[in-house]
């Protein structure tokens, strides 16, 4: 019985092996181009008046119109 059902198991992986397909050869691997020579281009000069001035601002101010809009949309539910 056991050798019945070693052989069976054999059968079914010979046959498994046999629906796949067999690997074919890789095709050659193409030589690689060169990209072109690169071109480098000096920095341009800055003039004094292209850019503007950095706009310094308060990282607190947005924290306290968000609490201030809080507290007046929660304060109409106290004045009862």
């Amino acid at each position: 019985m056991r050798e019945v059902s070693l052989q069976r198991y054999g059968a079914d992986l010979q046959a498994a092996a046999n629906l796949m397909i067999e690997p074919e050869r890789l095709p050659e691997l193409v030589k690689p181009t060169m990209a072109p020579a690169r071109t480098f281009v000096a920095p341009m000069t800055v003039l004094p008046d292209a850019v503007p001035p950095a706009q310094r601002t308060n990282p607190l101010m947005p924290l306290i119109s968000g609490m201030a809009s809080g507290f007046m949309g929660a304060a109409p539910a106290f004045m009862d």
